[in-house]
């Protein structure tokens, strides 16, 4: 009797799969505010004081206003210690080309190649600028990583409104201008499918227009805290200054024990030119 090959269990699988329909999402399921912002609570209340970030890369476009248009991939470490102080080093064949950087008093970027360049500003000035200078806001960046605690009482100050999408529960920030007039700020949009998370964090301008869009994608738990998620795939658009910045985030370790005001959080002073966005809100010394 002829003997049958035996097909690999490979082969048997695949064909087996070959024709079955992807899974289907699960469904949206409502939330009561309450609950949506508890459940993103619950989840960044884990985080330590301080995280980091390794095997990141970052394709980064934007325009900066001494040297036009920029292009670069590249990679390097990115810490975050509690309240907002980020140290983001960006390089380029081990060297830094690019720095995002914050303390409790001022933010900065520096960028080094061509034009060796860093842009800073004042937090105590940062609420009467009415156009910034800089590619890359730092405070906003640090939000777009999702890993933000939310207000959660609807009458304190700064507690954001609340509407209900198809795909999304979304917090809807207001603030005023200097006539009084109320204006969107900034919007979480959160999933309203499981583990019901922040997907989209935008900022606005006082004209409506959108200054930042974050889409966060591909949660996962860093290698210290099993029931902790973190996005590891963040997609910034900056349309106004037709900028965008595409994060890949090899791992995240989120219980890290790192003073505030460490030497990695002190605005460089080493560049060749230092820009300060908001001296013309300075008073006269």
């Amino acid at each position: 009797m002829p003997r049958r090959a035996a097909l690999p269990v490979g082969a048997i699988l695949l064909a087996a799969c070959a024709g079955c329909p992807p899974p289907k999402p699960a469904p949206v399921q409502f939330l009561p505010r309450h609950q949506a912002i508890e459940t993103v609570n619950a989840n960044n209340r884990r985080i330590g004081p301080g995280i980091r970030c390794t095997g990141v890369t970052a394709d980064i476009r934007f325009k900066d206003p001494e040297d036009g248009g920029h292009h670069y991939v590249l990679d390097g470490p990115l810490v975050y210690v509690k309240p907002r102080s980020l140290y983001f080093d960006l390089r380029q064949l081990g060297s830094t080309a690019i720095r995002v950087g914050s303390n409790p008093g001022e933010y900065w970027l520096w960028v080094k190649p061509r034009s060796d360049t860093v842009w800073w500003g004042k937090y105590e000035l940062l609420g009467s600028l009415e156009e910034s200078d800089i590619p890359i806001r730092p405070d906003q960046l640090m939000e777009a990583l999702g890993i933000s605690e939310l207000p959660a009482v609807p009458a304190e100050d700064g507690s954001p409104l609340y509407r209900v999408e198809p795909e999304h529960h979304q917090l809807i920030f207001y603030g005023s201008d200097r006539l009084g007039r109320t204006l969107i700020s900034k919007e979480y949009w959160l999933d309203r499918r499981p583990p019901f998370l922040v997907r989209r964090v935008m900022f606005r301008d006082r004209q409506g227009r959108v200054l930042m869009s974050a889409d966060l994608d591909e949660h996962r738990r860093p290698v210290d805290d099993p029931d902790l998620l973190m996005a590891t795939r963040i997609r910034i658009r900056w349309p106004q200054n037709e900028g965008s910045m595409d994060l890949r985030i090899g791992r995240w370790e989120s219980h890290l024990s790192w003073p505030a005001d460490a030497r990695a959080f002190q605005r460089p002073a080493d560049a060749r030119q230092s820009v300060q966005v908001d001296a013309h809100l300075e008073p006269p010394s």
